[in-house]
């Protein structure tokens, strides 16, 4: 299975992948080893993360997730990061045209496929944004208004997707309430985890604003309905939700 994650420029998408090399509870990469990965995307000199300038061949990983149905399942994963300055700058996209061409190839033939998208308005400022050059503050119309144009694309050029998630990533910019999610939607391989309850909650507390976009996106071919969730590189318990629902649909999708 391929898994593309795309999203703007300092959106955390390589923060994402360095995290979960370091293991949560649920979810293990196997193959490479975090320090192989952790190198590979961070500044040799700093120690830094360092963003994706180029669009890079996929990395094949080996993910071990505790589901219900089985703990330790192992999937291969082969996991598309893609640079930010693409999406946000047409300019990148007519100065490189060879490489966007071969970037919306890569889409067009993922099946799962993962939008992190910056928080809509930011509480405080940390040391995470500190690793990079801050992203632009956005306000909620700003916000709304690029994730229309994303839903817009992802019709467009994803016809083979399967599944589709959502998430805003360092969601501990802009929320006080991840200390109460995080404590009441952990991952338990032995209870039944509640999918929808958890999308609804997710919708009403963080989404609520673009009700009107989501519900136009749901209602157009090809009819491809995303699950939402919010992340942060210092919430274990919800960085892995994303990668334990995948799991859990594709254990399902090819009866593993």
């Amino acid at each position: 299975m391929s898994v593309i994650v795309i999203g703007n420029r300092a959106v955390g998408k390589t923060s994402m992948i360095v995290a979960l090399a370091k293991g949560t509870k649920n979810v293990q990469v196997i193959q490479p080893n975090a320090n192989s990965l952790i190198e590979r995307f961070s500044n040799p000199k700093t120690g830094e993360l360092a963003g994706t300038f180029e669009v890079k061949d996929p990395i094949s990983l080996s993910l071990s997730i505790n589901l219900s149905s089985r703990k330790g399942q192992e999937f291969e994963v082969r996991w598309i990061d893609t640079p930010g300055e693409y999406w946000s700058n047409p300019k990148t996209r007519e100065t490189n045209p060879k490489e966007w061409k071969k970037l919306i190839e890569t889409v067009r033939n993922s099946k799962s496929v993962v939008l992190l998208l910056p928080p809509y308005l930011y509480r405080s400022r940390s040391v995470e944004l500190k690793e990079g050059e801050e992203p632009e503050e956005l306000d909620p119309q700003t916000w709304k208004t690029q994730l229309k144009n994303w839903l817009a694309f992802l019709r467009k050029n994803c016809p083979k997707v399967q599944h589709l998630l959502i998430t805003i990533h360092k969601a501990d910019l802009f929320s006080n309430n991840l200390d109460e999610d995080e404590q009441n939607w952990q991952y338990d391989p032995d209870q039944l985890f509640r999918w929808s309850d958890y999308d609804n909650h997710i919708r009403k507390t963080y989404f609520d604003l673009a009700y009107d976009i989501i519900r136009e996106h749901n209602s157009q071919p090809p009819y491809i309905s995303p699950q939402f969730f919010v992340t942060t590189i210092h919430k274990p318990n919800l960085l892995e939700l994303p990668w334990v629902y995948l799991g859990s649909h594709l254990a399902h999708d090819y009866n593993f």
